[in-house]
């Protein structure tokens, strides 16, 4: 088995960075949104506010993942990762099925004038900020071990398109002249929040499915099961042995493999079945680190009776 991966120190300064960016830029965007009328930059706000608690949370949730197993929890607390992600994208989904249906209303009673000036400044300094922030953690999130972390960094990345996308729409309109874009400047906040919700709407939906999946002990993903099932034949191949059955589940970050091995018992020896159960797990955690290997041994000649396992 092996040791469960060690807490990066590096972890709290990312989401300490995103803490303190994300208060800062989520008030600023509610205020400026509710003053300028805004509902994009509003709503813009709304969904950097989203991730403060959640990010607050995940201070905790990453020591907790990294810990080692425990009685009480013998397979350690990898299912905070995902059960983490999960309740970050519903309510960030939340955030988002509200604003659309606000902007369908707002559009179906007539649209609303365009915001401001301080609209169109408030969007552009959030995006340059954005991209700022995601920037800085990057290097960081380089030698990070958590799925957290990074996936902190590409959020920030996100907001920032969102916010450029906003800037650059409100600086289209009330630059370009002509009464075409006059007639539908009273919609453009509106659409922009549509676009920003269809934008992020299909990543959060695989976000929820994925981590749905890993708190109900699915396998993982096709192409990383295909993988592991090669490695395992092979290797069993070239002992002389074969798979009775092979189960791969993903808990938390942790791929286990649960392998159960026929043989014939007056073939095996103790040091046989040890450096199977040790070549084996090598070569699986070579292509996948995070691995677990159970092992179990059955004599082919007494009806599938257990022979060993470990």
């Amino acid at each position: 088995m092996n040791e469960p991966q060690e807490s990066n120190p590096k972890d709290a300064s990312i989401f300490t960075i995103s803490i303190v960016g994300a208060a800062f830029l989520s008030a600023a965007g509610v205020v400026i949104g509710l003053v300028s009328g805004s509902q994009a930059v509003l709503f813009d706000g709304l969904i950097t506010a989203s991730g403060v608690p959640i990010a607050l949370i995940s201070l905790s949730v990453v020591r907790l993942a990294a810990g080692r197993p425990t009685e009480e929890f013998p397979l350690g607390l990898g299912q905070a990762r995902p059960l983490l992600e999960l309740l970050k994208a519903l309510v960030l989904a939340g955030v988002l099925a509200t604003g659309a249906l606000e902007a369908i209303r707002k559009i179906l009673d007539g649209g609303e004038p365009l915001p401001g000036v301080a609209a169109v400044i408030y969007a552009g300094a959030s995006a340059v900020a954005c991209f700022a922030i995601a920037i800085v953690m990057s290097s960081a999130t380089r030698r990070s071990l958590s799925t957290l972390a990074k996936l902190e960094r590409k959020t920030w990345f996100k907001d920032g398109l969102s916010s450029l996308g906003i800037a650059l729409a409100f600086l289209a309109v009330k630059t370009i002249p002509g009464e075409t874009v006059g007639r539908i400047s009273v919609y453009i906040d509106q659409v922009l929040v549509l676009l920003i919700a269809a934008a992020f709407g299909p990543g959060l939906l695989s976000t929820i499915i994925r981590n749905a999946r890993a708190l109900l002990l699915a396998a993982p993903d096709p192409q990383t099961r295909r993988s592991i099932r090669r490695i395992v034949q092979k290797e069993l191949k070239s002992n002389s042995a074969r798979a009775k059955r092979l189960v791969v589940l993903l808990i938390g970050d942790s791929v286990i493999v649960d392998v159960e091995v026929t043989v014939r018992s007056r073939t095996m020896s103790l040091e046989w079945a040890d450096r199977v159960r040790r070549d084996l797990t090598a070569a699986v955690a070579k292509s996948h680190p995070a691995v677990t290997c159970r092992v179990s041994f059955y004599d082919q000649g007494r009806s599938g009776s257990p022979a060993g396992e470990g």
